[in-house]
């Protein structure tokens, strides 16, 4: 396991550095994923957008996963907690892109906190960890802020409802692999499993309500190459996301992902040409700095 052993070097890099290089890392690489697939997203509609970013999205941790895998072991519970990840993951990414498909970038993507609040519940709740008293203000300072991202005027923008609930999910999807990583010795076994069975869940989507992914119009060459690219980075971020997780340092490494709706919103303007309202431009403020909490 070349990587593995790398990475594990403690005098090369301390629990800090971990952190932060895997954050880092993981924020660079879902920030580019994010900002780029708006474009096939609103192109090429949320089942193909999505077929194409997560299926690209298995390449690089194919290719890391072949060198780390020596000696690699895994049990049936692995699998089924893997495969638990991959439906959420799937449905979370169909949701997630079909507000993609009509809405701006920037408010979107400042959802994704959402995600970490059910994390933060489910260890609270279920795992019965305690929690500091900045935690629940965290948590409220992320449902006020994807409340007011949500906003569209004096009332609440139905087209973002998908994105809401999908980035829900996709916080499943992190609890669920969290477990399976117990059960290998390859934490990127787990991430292989999830991103082919999220790829499998939108097929069957796809099949039970008759839609077809691609059917390419004369212009879809453009959104096919850049659904490419967001699905490289895709898997470039899940990878980093299991060595936060397989090297605990999950407060350093999730204080450093809040910071993407931020980025998002400065990138999406610039690119998009997105605008936002100051209203707007308050939640994802109070959104990321409830992350940031919330993670620390």
């Amino acid at each position: 396991m070349l990587l593995t052993s790398i990475f594990r070097t403690r005098s090369l890099l301390s629990y800090i550095y971990q952190g932060l290089a895997f954050g880092t890392l993981a924020l660079i690489f879902y920030t580019v994923a994010d900002l780029l697939v708006k474009y096939p997203a609103a192109k090429m509609g949320n089942r193909a957008a999505s077929i194409i970013t997560l299926g690209v999205s298995n390449v690089p941790i194919v290719i890391a996963l072949v060198l780390t895998a020596n000696g690699a072991h895994f049990s049936y519970m692995m699998v089924v907690l893997s495969a638990i990840s991959g439906i959420c993951l799937g449905g979370g990414t169909l949701m997630v892109l079909k507000s993609l498909e009509s809405q701006q970038v920037t408010n979107t993507m400042a959802l994704i906190e959402l995600g970490l609040v059910l994390t933060v519940v489910y260890g609270i709740f279920v795992l019965h960890e305690s929690e500091r008293v900045l935690g629940y203000v965290g948590v409220v300072g992320i449902f006020v802020g994807s409340l007011l991202v949500s906003t569209k005027g004096l009332t609440i923008n139905t087209k973002l409802i998908p994105a809401m609930v999908g980035n829900i999910i996709w916080g499943g999807q992190f609890i669920a692999i969290y477990y399976a990583i117990n059960y290998t010795n390859n934490i990127l076994l787990p991430a292989l499993i999830s991103s082919v069975t999220a790829v499998v869940t939108i097929e069957l989507y796809a099949l039970l309500s008759g839609g077809h992914h691609f059917a390419f119009r004369s212009g879809m060459r453009r959104p096919l190459y850049v659904g490419i690219i967001s699905g490289a980075f895709l898997g470039l971020g899940l990878i980093a996301v299991m060595f936060i997780m397989e090297f605990h340092v999950l407060p350093t490494g999730m204080s450093l992902m809040a910071i993407e709706p931020v980025l998002i919103t400065i990138l999406g303007v610039v690119f998009y040409r997105d605008s936002i309202t100051k209203v707007q431009a308050l939640g994802i403020l109070l959104a990321t700095l409830g992350a940031i909490v919330l993670a620390g």
